[in-house]
């Protein structure tokens, strides 16, 4: 068998080089892949079977005169590379907010926070592949953090044991902030397509790029490709359809707390107008030259105050024009860009924004009366709502925000359940599968935090460990990231997430809003009550669902 797959990746080699064409080198038996820079070797991933490749530079540094350029490839090597450490975390602001806030800095980041550096644009491969012929599903995924912080290797997304199930996993790290998105006019008047700006939506397609032409050699099928995040790393996964060089390269999405549907882009002109005012509030005149602003320290446009970089720095994409098309998200799936994609989008209890001044039912009522409006009295919402009483009504009132009463599209159950219906009447194939991820977390104030932002995370790539760091997990947390995972595992190698033993997760269509519910038991849904009606009517007005 040794000698057979030796000769499959001499031959490959020989083909690929003679043909000229993209490689897809094999993976010899002992973990070394040839990709079109170089040879790499793996390392043991914390799973058995599961080889990790960190640290693989995708692109050139950006830095120097690629500051705020569109990335360039990297350069080729001589000899076998060893994948054994991953790349510095890009620029972001780590002194306040999402990586000094709990549940966040206990639950994820818990180890060291990883060297920051503008030498930053390195993916990390997790596989079970033990040869280039094996032809598994890809799963490329973004971390969240808005578009301005977090890495490609928190622990709350560990790779392995999606790997282990047959998924080739791809983590990506790309430029964040200012030195992702900031458009200037001086910028704008370099570029040879007129635009500036959107340098981690760049980067993202350069990963793409790379995952095409390579990821065969670490046994993945490059025409067999999942995108996927959570909260930020939804938009990024969102960005290759809100842009025509990606056409035709993804075949399913994955949205974790990440509806894209109500959003827009700012035109490039007030894009520019932002980053001249940015460049402004942290001391300089906004007209510095290119070679004044690329050489500067790359801490000064991070700015002092954490408040003002997270409200005022450039961190979203415009319309450029050339990597961006579309002034929102709904006119690209209006224009026919997610015909044919296969989508999971969810969200979890507890995350949405909602009136914390409740106290009692009185205030209940009163604060959904305001919210409702006409439609309060037409559902007859206090009997809908009858069970309701004092010692319940902020907690039913937290509920309610993430089924439905809440204001962002991205945390609501019931903007899932209505996208998939919309995506059902306006394309010819693909589904939607919509969840409500319920299950708190144990320990660690989970009174409080319910299944707060991102932590289902840990249950849909199963990267639970027994370890003194991590929560103290129960059987359930275990066998509830078990059927998640491979859930996921499912739909990525075939864009249906239903599989033997698993119960049956419907997509949610024109005629059957089903969803699924993640919590203390695994809960297939596909009744439609008085209240579903209510706040189905509200969502429709709220995000405009037609």
């Amino acid at each position: 068998m040794k000698g057979k797959r030796l000769s499959i990746v001499a031959a490959l080699v020989l083909l690929c080089t003679s043909l000229l064409i993209q490689p897809a080198f094999a993976q010899t038996e002992l973990g070394i892949v040839e990709t079109q820079f170089g040879r790499m070797a793996g390392v043991r991933g914390d799973v058995e079977g599961v080889t990790l490749f960190k640290g693989i530079a995708y692109a050139a540094s950006p830095i120097g005169d690629l500051r705020w350029a569109p990335p360039q490839d990297p350069a080729s090597w001589e000899g076998v590379q060893k994948a054994d450490t991953y790349g510095d975390a890009c620029m972001m602001y780590t002194f306040d907010g999402d990586m000094n806030a709990e549940p966040w800095k206990s639950d994820f980041y818990y180890m060291e926070l990883p060297e920051l550096s503008e030498d930053c644009l390195y993916l990390n491969v997790s596989t079970s592949a033990v040869s280039g012929d094996e032809g598994m599903p890809v799963y490329i995924w973004f971390h969240g953090g808005g578009l301005r912080h977090g890495y490609s290797y928190e622990v709350e997304f560990n790779p392995n044991v999606l790997a282990d199930k047959g998924v080739v996993v791809v983590t990506v790290g790309q430029r964040l902030g200012v030195f992702g998105y900031m458009a200037l006019p001086q910028l704008t008047a370099e570029s040879e397509y007129g635009g500036s700006g959107n340098y981690g939506m760049m980067d993202q397609l350069k990963a793409l790029e790379w995952v095409k032409n390579n990821i065969a050699a670490f046994g993945g099928d490059p025409n067999n490709i999942t995108v996927g995040g959570q909260s930020g790393g939804s938009t990024k996964a969102a960005g290759y359809f809100v842009s025509d060089k990606a056409d035709g390269m993804v075949q399913r999405i994955i949205w974790q707390t990440g509806l894209k549907w109500a959003g827009t882009f700012a035109p490039l002109v007030d894009a520019e107008q932002r980053g001249v005012a940015w460049l402004q509030h942290i001391g300089l005149t906004g007209e510095e030259s290119l070679a004044e602003l690329r050489t500067m320290d790359a801490g000064l446009f991070l700015g002092s105050i954490y408040p003002e970089y997270q409200s005022m720095a450039p961190a979203a994409m415009n319309v450029d024009g050339e990597y961006v098309q579309y002034n929102s998200y709904r006119e690209a799936w209006e224009a026919g860009k997610l015909e044919g994609i296969d989508i999971i989008t969810g969200a979890n209890l507890g995350e949405a924004p909602y009136d914390t001044e409740i106290s009692n039912v009185a205030e209940f009522n009163a604060s959904y009366e305001e919210l409702l409006g006409d439609t309060y009295t037409e559902f007859d919402f206090s009997n809908l709502t009858a069970s309701v009483v004092n010692s319940t009504a902020k907690d039913t009132a937290r509920m309610l925000a993430s089924y439905g009463f809440g204001s962002r599209d991205s945390s609501n159950l019931t903007a899932a359940q209505l996208f998939g219906a919309w995506h059902d009447a306006n394309t010819e194939e693909g589904d939607v599968y919509a969840y409500l991820f319920s299950h708190r977390a144990p320990g660690r104030n989970e009174e409080t935090f319910w299944a707060w932002h991102s932590s289902e995370m840990w249950y849909t790539f199963a990267s639970l460990r027994d370890i003194p760091e991590q929560r103290a997990w129960e059987d359930w947390d275990y066998e509830l990231a078990d059927i998640m995972s491979t859930y996921w595992a499912n739909f990525i190698r075939t864009g249906d997430p239903n599989g033997e033993g698993l119960p049956t997760w419907d997509p949610s269509r024109l005629d059957s809003p089903a969803y699924i519910e993640f919590g203390d038991e695994v809960l297939p849904d596909t009744e439609i009550t008085g209240l579903d009606e209510l706040m189905s009517e509200w969502v429709k007005a709220q995000f405009s669902f037609e």
